[in-house]
């Protein structure tokens, strides 16, 4: 396997204007180290041998004759760290499993992952992790080095910069948005399957963006976010601009799937095969002024009110937090359109979206803060902004058309920011080789396609049918570098009938042996029915109490869980 070059740069910006942008970390460290695992070859081991080394067996697969080997890092001092690697071969099977000494996050990589993470690891909490190096049987030369150590001891003391006397932001519990590490941005993603920040956040520390992520520590020091919650940022994939000021500041980019998981943000926040809504919608049709609502800015700002236990930063430091406020306005035009809006923000809120309040639809992306407690307006670069519409347009490749039943758009042309609503509409209109792209939704029409189109759903659930009854369901599975195409999938283990049904489905399971638990969601993937029975073989449940419309089904049995859709019509 080929060697891998290291790629690290540790970026500071420094303003001459009190404009407080990205949440740079402070006191982020390097050091070169050269730590060398193997080369090893797999030889035959017993299973005892192996399961005292194993300790992240939730992978399917057989490690009885795998050889193992561990080393344990330590960076004193550090609060979270990451590793780079270097002449790196693991082989088609081997790979390595990284343990944070201090919480037990862990994180599994092998020859494929390892690449999509640009021959580095997850951030870990505390300052020791142990490296397993898990052999298989047959493959030699096996091993790896540890070229480097990347940490963060603590944050910067950022000023509080409000619209206003208070600090109005509270929690947030969206997983729509992530936060960027290590520069401390805030990253949401589109209906296309890429995702935004602001412009002045990339570098070469915008690696990777985080969600679900933990309290901070009482001095307002960083938590790394769970392993399985961590994604590694595309690198190749960053267009940005950030030339003109306020109001050309921007940034589109791409994930690779999560490592332990091989789940993308979407798959992993929420259930499958229902309207997760994992994503906001992107407008320059409407703006919160004429659409009669408020603004709202969500995102992972640095926060130092009340004082930490330094008194300084606090818990809530570079944690998810919202707020809304006033619209002001919209300026300038063609490759420098900003916004103004009175909405409390800090550093670490830029590349935040700006959303309607009320709405999943966002007008742009946050990049600025001029509020003080006395007036001024938090700024950001509109959609209105010619490069950065473009760049949204092509980011799910040339020749994309896009379809989105539920976009508020007034004008239907088939492009990002005003797709048609109607996918016949696009069936229509498109040109032959074609990709139309499928926002998540329920599309109740018939569809007859005689042209050479390619139908992809980049970030959730597509329902398409006249009844309407869920008969073809579409979800994205591709990681970035295999460059495969959507696949329909259907959960052919459980399957529901009459469907659409008024009073009672039967619900059957291939498997259901033992005892299983039918929980049902409706659209809104609100719980409204559960169900316990000794075998779920084949069970009649009662639906008569339920309204018309879509609903999931999710039936768990034997450590497994399946799930489908179902409708009630009357």
């Amino acid at each position: 396997m080929k060697k891998f070059m290291k790629n690290l740069l540790v970026i500071v910006f420094v303003f001459s204007c009190p404009i407080y942008l990205a949440a740079q970390n402070n006191n982020p460290n390097v050091r070169d180290v050269k730590i060398v695992m193997g080369p090893h070859s797999g030889t035959i081991k017993s299973d005892a041998q192996i399961e005292s080394n194993i300790e992240y067996g939730k992978q399917n697969m057989n490690y009885t004759n795998y050889v193992v080997t561990a080393i344990v890092v330590n960076q004193p001092g550090a609060a979270i760290m990451r590793l780079f690697f270097d002449d790196v071969n693991l082989g088609n099977k081997s790979f390595i499993l990284i343990k944070s000494a201090l919480d037990g996050g862990t994180q599994r990589l092998n020859a494929l992952t390892l690449e999509q993470w640009e021959n580095s690891s997850a951030f870990f909490n505390g300052d020791e992790v142990e490296i397993q190096l898990l052999i298989a049987p047959n493959e030699v030369n096996v091993g790896l080095t540890v070229n480097s150590i990347y940490w963060i001891s603590g944050d910067p003391l950022t000023p509080e910069s409000q619209c206003g006397a208070t600090d109005d932001r509270v929690t947030s519990t969206t997983n729509q948005v992530g936060r960027i590490m290590p520069v401390g941005c805030s990253g949401w993603q589109i209906p296309n399957g890429s995702f935004l920040t602001a412009g002045h956040c990339v570098g070469s520390t915008m690696s990777i963006l985080q969600f679900n992520v933990p309290q901070s520590l009482a001095d307002g020091t960083t938590v790394a976010a769970n392993p399985n919650d961590q994604y590694p940022i595309i690198s190749s994939s960053i267009v940005f601009q950030n030339s003109n000021g306020t109001g050309d500041d921007w940034c589109v980019f791409k994930v690779n799937p999560n490592s332990n998981t091989n789940l993308l943000p979407f798959e992993a926040n929420g259930p499958p095969n229902a309207f997760n809504q994992n994503f906001y919608r992107c407008t320059k049709d409407i703006l919160p002024s004429t659409s009669g609502n408020t603004t709202r800015i969500t995102g992972f700002g640095v926060d130092q009110v009340p004082a930490g236990s330094t008194g300084g930063l606090n818990s809530k430091n570079q944690t998810n937090q919202t707020a809304i406020g006033g619209f002001d306005a919209e300026t300038g035009s063609g490759s420098s359109v900003g916004l103004l809006y009175t909405v409390d923000t800090e550093g670490g809120n830029s590349g935040s979206p700006v959303i309607i309040q009320g709405t999943n639809n966002t007008i742009g992306i946050h990049t600025n803060a001029g509020c003080t407690n006395t007036g001024g307006a938090n700024q950001g670069t509109s959609f209105e902004e010619d490069d950065l519409e473009v760049a949204i347009q092509n980011s799910a490749g040339s020749n994309t058309t896009y379809v989105d039943a539920n976009h508020p758009s007034f004008f239907t042309i088939g492009t990002m920011l005003n797709p048609y609503h109607a996918l016949s509409s696009a069936i229509t209109n498109a040109a032959s080789g074609n990709t139309l792209s499928i926002v998540e939704g329920l599309y109740a029409e018939n569809i007859v396609i005689n042209t050479n189109l390619v139908l992809k759903a980049p970030v959730g659930l597509v329902v398409i049918s006249p009844n309407p009854s869920p008969i073809l369901v579409a979800k994205i599975t591709e990681p970035e570098a295999s460059a495969t195409e959507s696949k329909m999938v259907a959960n052919h283990n459980l399957k529901v009938s009459p469907n659409p049904a008024a009073n009672f489905i039967i619900a059957k399971i291939s498997d259901g042996n033992s005892r299983t638990l039918y929980k049902i969601y409706n659209s809104t993937m609100q719980l409204v029915k559960l169900l316990n029975v000794e075998t779920g073989i084949e069970n009649k449940i009662p639906i008569s109490d339920l309204s018309p419309g879509i609903y999931l089904i999710d039936a768990q049995t034997g450590g497994q869980s399946y799930k489908t859709k179902f409708v009630v019509s009357r």
